[in-house]
């Protein structure tokens, strides 16, 4: 797997940030891997830089997920963002609640992996995935005008 692709990892822990690099590189990916520990600090610097356009967002969030999440491409109003994939990168993640991440805002789920080789096979995996998300052109919206007649019917 030789191509390009950027990620956004938010995670708070170092060691995995740093296991994620290490995945990446053994996929043999070129690649730019921003990290931030949390939500904020990558919606500021998402902000900062506008021209980020990440291939992919990977982001730990609690157990029973998190409220910012399915609003994080909405509330930064960046058009380019809302069709990223973001992926709950998580210990605790379940095939079988992939249904419930979606409704959260998620696009699918990956394990955090202890052994390296592990987590280079998932994310193989993953980035072999078809995640295209389409939207729809903006419609111009109708306003309903009252219809009044400018001329007046005179009466005999």
């Amino acid at each position: 797997m030789n191509e390009k692709l950027t990620c956004l990892l938010i995670d708070p822990d170092n060691d995995r940030r740093n296991q994620f690099y290490m995945a990446l590189d053994l996929l043999g990916n070129s690649k730019a891997c921003i990290c931030h520990n949390n939500v904020q600090s990558a919606i500021q610097y998402l902000q900062e830089h506008p021209e980020l356009q990440p291939d992919y967002i990977f982001m730990d969030a609690p157990a029973n997920g998190s409220t910012l999440v399915p609003s994080f491409p909405e509330a930064l109003n960046i058009r380019s963002l809302q069709t990223t994939p973001i992926v709950w990168y998580s210990t605790s993640y379940l095939a079988s609640s992939e249904a419930a991440l979606k409704l959260e805002g998620f696009t699918t789920g990956l394990t955090k992996q202890s052994n390296l080789l592990q987590l280079k096979a998932q994310l193989k995996n993953l980035f072999a995935q078809d995640f295209s998300i389409e939207i729809p052109e903006s419609k111009p919206k109708l306003r309903l005008v009252k219809y009044e007649p400018a001329y007046s019917i005179a009466k005999a």
